[in-house]
């Protein structure tokens, strides 16, 4: 019930909520070899952080919070947890927390729970 009451008065008094994505053509690469029987194959692939992955293929970076996509022109990345993007609550900041999460403390006391008004620490 309180995650419930938390996600509703988010809901009610967000000022504004931003996406974080990026798009990465560079990261596009061609790869030609060349068939037994002579014939030349070029695949299409893309490379991020020495990751490889073809077209279709999702790959999560949780040192940095995004998930990536290769496309048929290059990488489609969007953030996820607390790099999705920046919620905005009068009085209140959103931290980072462990494992891409993230909190909403008051601002006038980071320590404290921006609805509970409870302690974040220990």
């Amino acid at each position: 019930m309180g995650l419930l009451f938390q996600l509703v008065a988010v809901l009610l008094v967000a000022r504004g909520i931003s996406g974080y994505c990026f798009a990465k053509s560079e990261t596009h690469r061609e790869n030609a070899f060349v068939e037994p029987d002579g014939s030349v194959k070029v695949t299409n692939y893309c490379e991020y952080k020495a990751k490889i992955l073809f077209p279709g293929d999702t790959a999560r970076f949780p040192d940095e919070c995004i998930s990536c996509t290769c496309e048929d022109w290059g990488l489609s990345c969007c953030g996820y947890g607390s790099s999705a993007g920046v919620i905005s609550v009068q009085g209140c900041k959103q931290i980072k927390g462990p494992n891409c999460s993230y909190l909403l403390v008051k601002e006038s006391d980071p320590t404290k729970d921006c609805f509970t008004g409870q302690s974040i620490v220990g």
